[in-house]
């Protein structure tokens, strides 16, 4: 009888420790899953206990930026933009002038913001801008007062009359995550806020359409365009660049 207690107590005692140690490998998941994932400084920045720690992209800007300043650099013209800026090399096109690309790939309207000490380093006389692709995920009265901000604070950089304001450009069908037709309209909305600031607008859109949508034989992945494909941009704006 004795011994069948104690096997009952042993056996229970196993059990206990066997949820102990089950408890103990899920808190101990849950710790890990929550560092990596940063779900406990989520919360005490949403408690106000830490403040949000820099994007670390915000480093690589200022350091970039910080190389601008530094050379001293005196442009003729300043591409601003995102990836498809960015694959351009306009000073082929333009080979009597200074011109520098800061288009920057995956930059939205927010980031081209945190963007503009580049451009006053490099004192241009002309900024063509080329924004808002990136954007497709925010609603249309945040597009329009994001796209006027960027408008407003390129203003305190460069006169409205050195600002020319290029519309997006269409896609293919290729891109499922983006509609021509929402394209359009915010092109539209584009337009207004240019001519609201007395800035240039330079409609890249229909040089690029063809029945609204980007031609495949132009594009690498229906978005992007193809090296050979960046002549008709260049073409478009030229008597922007020498006027």
């Amino acid at each position: 009888m004795k011994t069948k207690k104690v096997l009952i107590k042993d056996g229970f005692w196993k059990k206990d420790l066997l949820w102990k140690l089950i408890s103990l490998i899920f808190l101990l998941a849950f710790i890990v899953a929550g560092v990596k994932g940063n779900f406990f400084q989520k919360v005490l920045i949403r408690l106000n206990v830490i403040e949000k720690p820099m994007d670390p992209d915000y480093w690589a800007v200022r350091g970039w930026t910080n190389t601008l300043e530094q050379l001293g650099y005196d442009a003729d013209i300043v591409f601003f933009g995102n990836s498809i800026t960015y694959g351009a090399h306009f000073n082929k096109y333009f080979q009597d002038l200074e011109v520098v690309n800061l288009g920057y790939p995956g930059d939205n309207i927010k980031g081209m913001l945190e963007r503009l000490p580049q451009i006053r380093c490099l004192k241009p006389e002309k900024v063509f801008v080329m924004a808002g692709i990136n954007n497709r995920g925010t609603s249309d009265d945040k597009f329009r007062m994001q796209y006027a901000e960027l408008i407003d604070s390129l203003l305190t950089v460069v006169p409205a009359e050195c600002i020319y304001v290029e519309s997006m450009l269409p896609v293919n069908y290729f891109r499922k995550d983006h509609d021509n037709d929402d394209i359009v309209r915010r092109n539209g909305y584009i337009k207004t806020i240019a001519n609201n600031k007395g800035c240039r607008f330079i409609d890249l859109h229909s040089v690029y359409s063809r029945n609204g949508e980007l031609p495949a034989e132009l594009t690498i992945d229906g978005l992007h365009l193809r090296d050979e494909a960046y002549s008709l941009w260049a073409e478009a704006i030229r008597r922007y660049v020498y006027e």
